[in-house]
């Protein structure tokens, strides 16, 4: 559109608003009180209408209701005007004139919207959810069309930009019911192998007390090393229950291990070496 045809538009625009009689402007009025009780009625219906599926997705459902609104709103401004008798054709020129203008200058604004409504419609996670994404991990408190806040473990707040969360990889940690809980242990060789085993099937029974699934607790070697022979304790827990069950653990493969007389290895390498003059041993540690 170049420059002469959108001045002549907005010559009309501008004749029609000034051609405007007071009989016209009642009418206009009237139309636009009526309409706007109207809408509102329409918007408490399709709110009660919604209200099932706001359970399942209160921040989507949000945003179509509004959305709604704005549509509505859009229809009865156009009725309002065809009565005062404004050229719609010119208006409508101008308007998507100045709608390209500012979109240009908001562009990463309009981005983040976008990414907002396919963030609600996919919903990777919703509220309350612990995620993990490649910059930042934290609790989900609330998704808007704009920003994804997330509240971090030292409760620290960061708003993320829906852009950012629609491209990236995210983890949802709380996605499912129950999780598993991998823990590796290292012992030195001297120790019995189903020694250990038995230990440390002892603390995955007393650590799962209280957090039971449907999946058995399991401990296998793992991988031989220089310093130690590494095991595996394993066992799926309640979401809910992750990190209670894994200072738990942690705290009973100790015991049940020293119940035994198993050690831990520290990751050195202990040489003994014996003087046969003095009858003493003599122990080194390597880191």
């Amino acid at each position: 559109m170049d420059t002469t045809e959108t001045q002549n538009q907005l010559r009309e625009v501008i004749r029609a608003v000034q051609g405007i009689s007071w009989q016209e402007a009642g009418k206009a009025a009237g139309t636009l009180i009526v309409g706007l009780i109207v809408i509102r009625l329409l918007m408490n219906g399709a709110r009660r209408a919604s209200s099932r599926f706001a359970q399942t997705n209160q921040a989507l459902t949000d945003f179509l209701l509004s959305a709604l609104r704005v549509l509505m709103l859009f229809v009865l401004l156009s009725t309002v005007l065809s009565q005062l008798g404004i050229p719609m054709t010119s208006l409508l020129a101008l308007i998507s004139l100045i709608a390209l203008a500012v979109s240009l200058s908001v562009q990463n604004l309009l981005t983040n919207i976008i990414s907002g409504i396919v963030v609600l419609a996919n919903r990777p996670f919703v509220p309350g959810d612990w995620v993990e994404m490649p910059s930042v991990s934290g609790s989900v408190e609330t998704i808007n069309l704009f920003y994804t806040h997330l509240v971090t473990a030292d409760n620290q707040l960061i708003l993320i930009p829906n852009s950012e969360v629609a491209s990236q990889r995210i983890i949802n940690y709380s996605a499912k019911p129950t999780r598993r809980l991998n823990l590796i242990i290292r012992v030195g060789y001297e120790y019995k192998t189903e020694s250990v085993l038995e230990a440390l099937m002892r603390a995955l029974a007393r650590a799962g007390e209280g957090h039971e699934t449907d999946r058995p607790p399991f401990a296998a070697v793992m991988e031989y090393r220089e310093n130690g022979v590494n095991y595996v304790a394993r066992m799926f827990v309640p979401t809910k229950d992750y990190w209670t069950v894994y200072h738990l653990l942690h705290r009973l493969i100790r015991e049940e291990l020293e119940k035994d007389g198993i050690l831990l290895t520290y990751g050195a390498t202990r040489v003994s070496l014996e003087n046969p003059k003095e009858g003493k041993e003599h122990r080194y540690d390597e880191g």
